[in-house]
């Protein structure tokens, strides 16, 4: 299990280095097109050009604007794919039993509850701590609810 983490981390390195060259290529490119842009208005107004100069900057403009949101999703990209490698490099140390920065639950811990405190639910080294995955408090507390008040109903399980 490990090797196929350790595969998705490499892969997603060489798919970060692919999309950071492909941000360096359009930050140039963006540069380029605005600084085009600029002189092309200063020919528009200030050399004697040509009546219909006024659509080379309005072509610029535009080309810059769509390297801007080619540039955004490229960034988004970068983001998700570096998002990815901490997700697996997370279930690596899992693997090797390093559970430093997996939620323990702790804050779910309730001494008063019928089972959770004796079962070692929440808690160092707990259940909740070995299948919590969710990013969102949302999704923790669904789960610490769901490990407080499991399903007893055969017909609630089953549905």
């Amino acid at each position: 299990m490990k090797n196929l983490y350790e595969g998705r981390i490499k892969n997603l390195h060489q798919q970060l280095a692919d999309e950071n060259k492909k941000n360096s290529l359009f930050t140039w490119l963006r540069s380029l097109s605005f600084l085009l842009f600029a002189w092309s208005l200063y020919a528009w107004f200030q050399l004697d050009v040509g009546r219909f100069f006024w659509v080379i900057p309005v072509i610029l403009i535009f080309l810059f604007l769509k390297l801007v949101g080619i540039s955004g999703g490229i960034k988004q990209r970068i983001k998700l794919l570096q998002q990815l490698v901490t997700i697996n490099q997370t279930e690596i140390n899992y693997l090797n039993r390093q559970f430093e920065g997996l939620d323990s639950g702790e804050s779910y811990q309730d001494p008063q509850h019928f089972f959770a405190y004796d079962l070692d639910v929440f808690g160092h080294n707990s259940l909740f701590q070995h299948i919590h995955r969710p990013t969102l408090k949302e999704g923790a507390n669904k789960l610490a609810d769901w490990l407080k008040n499991p399903l007893v109903d055969v017909s609630d399980i089953k549905n």
